[in-house]
């Protein structure tokens, strides 16, 4: 951790799977279960061991050569190879992650987690999995809360909300309603969140499958550039307007690279 503020990071780990999934083709819906066979005939244990062992490569370069105090990943297909993840990446940097995980709704079972290093947040109360109502199950949104042990944040409760939005397979514009759908119950989550505290201290993250400029994001998710919330005209579609048309921002979330 810096003297001003922990380092965060986040990653989507393209199908992080326990290796030999095809060996337990029961475990997934029938759906799904002919294209896991073919996307993972050849998963077996030295292909999985390759690919941690890349992993490991990137995450520990980062902070310094340190590892992240604070890790957000998604296409994990279980806690077991997160517990591998957090094993070997704290043998490797000397840190003792803790890691936070919910098992997801999606029909090809990949989960949303968190890795926190133990010595720098406690984890508290248990995480949320807020499901995403679609036509088929898919990824949930996933919330934790970890409490700041050291630097100017001591004390202080971060509100993490894991994302891990619909894709853009099938056309981008075809299915932008999908990610705006996902992105308003962010944006409700990210307003309840401050109504009970009007400080809260909330990092989203994730891999939304949309770029900054997307109206999901600017205008839906309510990510602004500007660090102090504002008054600004918004496009129609966007909710809790006052008369005039105008939204005042409450929640916002800042963006640096919108």
């Amino acid at each position: 951790m810096s003297a001003e503020q922990p380092f965060i990071a986040w990653w989507n780990l393209q199908n992080f799977f326990a290796p030999n999934p095809t060996k337990r083709l029961d475990q997934f819906p029938l759906r799904v279960q002919a294209s896991i066979a073919k996307q993972f005939k050849d998963w077996d244990q030295a292909a999985f061991d390759a690919k941690l062992a890349h992993l490991i490569a990137v995450l520990a370069r980062m902070n310094k050569k340190r590892g992240p105090d604070l890790l957000g990943a998604c296409e994990i297909e279980n806690k077991t190879v997160l517990d591998d993840l957090a094993k070997t990446l704290g043998q490797k940097t000397g840190r003792d992650y803790q890691v936070i995980h919910h098992d997801s709704p999606d029909f090809r079972g990949i989960d949303v987690a968190f890795l926190c290093d133990r010595d720098l947040f406690a984890s508290e109360g248990e995480p949320v999995s807020h499901n995403i109502v679609k036509r088929y199950p898919t990824r949930d949104i996933f919330e934790a809360t970890v409490r700041v042990k050291h630097g100017p944040l001591k004390g202080k409760r971060l509100f993490l909300l894991g994302n891990h939005w619909p894709s853009r397979s099938g056309g981008q514009y075809e299915t932008e309603p999908f990610r705006i759908m996902v992105a308003e119950n962010v944006s409700a989550l990210v307003e309840k969140i401050l109504v009970a505290d009007e400080n809260a201290k909330i990092i989203v993250m994730g891999d939304l499958n949309d770029e900054p400029g997307n109206r999901s994001v600017t205008d839906y998710l309510l990510a602004i550039r500007e660090k102090e919330p504002g008054v600004r005209k918004k496009p129609g579609g966007v909710q809790n307007r006052d008369r005039d048309g105008e939204h005042p921002f409450k929640p916002y979330l800042y963006n640096p690279t919108s």
